[in-house]
């Protein structure tokens, strides 16, 4: 596992770093999904899925670089809409990033709503991009 400080640049792939800090110490996690793609003009990104239920971190690297490159954290949400809507097997899951349709200021994203009442792939725009 790696350990890292949110919030600070890191030189190493950030999906395995500290989730949060506590009087204890670090207090690690897995991600639930990963995706990683290179975003024109904003180098690569990956979009680390952290719970069945819609939450999110995004990590940007300029450099165009996994190992080379300084990671920072983008924006994140502790859930998505729709996503409290599952129940059973039936999750919020998928979540992938679009660099083919986001733009300089927003990232979009794909994911599987588990609403009963849509219950189809749903997009959503993030800003702070």
């Amino acid at each position: 596992m790696l350990r890292a400080d949110v919030g600070r640049p890191h030189r190493l792939l950030p999906f395995a770093i500290a989730r949060s800090r506590s009087s204890a110490g670090f207090a690690y996690h897995t991600p639930t999904a990963i995706t990683a793609d290179s975003y024109p003009g904003k180098g690569l990104a990956i979009i680390e899925e952290t719970s069945i239920g819609g939450s999110y971190r995004t990590w940007r690297s300029p450099s165009g670089s996994f190992a080379g490159g300084s990671w920072s954290q983008g924006p994140s949400a502790s859930s998505l809409p729709g996503c409290d809507k599952g129940s059973g097997l039936n999750l919020c899951r998928a979540l992938t990033g679009h660099p083919e349709i986001s733009t300089s200021t927003t990232l979009l994203m794909s994911y599987f709503g588990p609403d009963p009442a849509v219950n189809h792939v749903m997009v959503v725009g993030v800003g702070g991009w």
